[in-house]
Formats: structure tokens, sequence, C-alpha cells
């Protein structure tokens, strides 16, 4: 059982400065926005081929100031994944805590050792 990438997400600072480096400096393309005004958040996912192409880099805007500092600009790395009992338990056998999702089943998050916050979805959900 292998883990297959999913998505990475990006804290910014200037939603403007950013999109112009990502969008028209490395070519991808914006596939949506979602503010969240309860909690001062824009998130916004960008693609490298067309809006419908997928998601693979979320720039995640907080409204309030914050210095992130160099090690605080990278959220999380996100897989995609056969089996989440599976992988959680693979994890946990190899020393590391792995932390199920209270809102699904099908997802979990683990650090790596250099505490990079690492999210697993499961790929396909069985209808059992």
């Amino acid at each position: 059982m292998n883990a297959c990438f999913s998505h990475i997400t990006l804290r910014v600072k200037d939603i403007n400065e950013s999109l112009q480096f990502y969008c028209e400096a490395l070519g991808l393309k914006e596939a949506g926005r979602v503010s969240d005004s309860r909690k001062r958040v824009t998130h916004i996912h960008l693609t490298q081929y067309s809006p419908n192409a997928g998601n693979f880099l979320t720039l995640v805007y907080f409204w309030e100031p914050e210095d992130y500092g160099a090690a605080k600009n990278l959220d999380h790395i996100a897989f995609t994944v056969e089996n989440i009992d599976e992988i959680c338990h693979k994890i946990e056998r190899s020393g590391f805590k792995c932390v199920r999702s209270s809102r699904d089943r099908f997802s979990a998050m683990t650090h790596s050792p250099d505490n990079i916050c690492i999210y697993l979805i499961q790929k396909t959900v069985d209808a059992s």
C-alpha cells in the first residue's frame, strides 16, 4: 500500500502578492476561493492546468496579521491513501502518533519527525 500525493497548503501574508507569484510568475490557475468570516480565513485553491484539473496547492490567508516565521509557512501536506485504518496502524507501528478525524472516519493527521503536519485522506469510501 503506497501513499499518493494530494495537496500542500501554505499560509500566506498577502493574497495579491502570493497570487502574483503563483499564478502570474509560475503559471498556476486559480480554481476556487472560499472565505469564512467566522474563522476570519480565506482559502485559495490553485491548480496546474485548468480549474477542473484538481487542486494541488492551497493558499491560506488568515485575516488577522500574524508573524508565521520561516518554519510556519507550510501548514500541512496531504496524501490520499487506499485504506485509512491500515496506514494509521502502519504509522503507529513505526513509532509515530496518528490521530483520526473527529469529523469523519476517512481522514487522519500525523506529524513528520520535523513536525510537519501530514493529513491523510482515504481515496475510496466503502459504501457498506
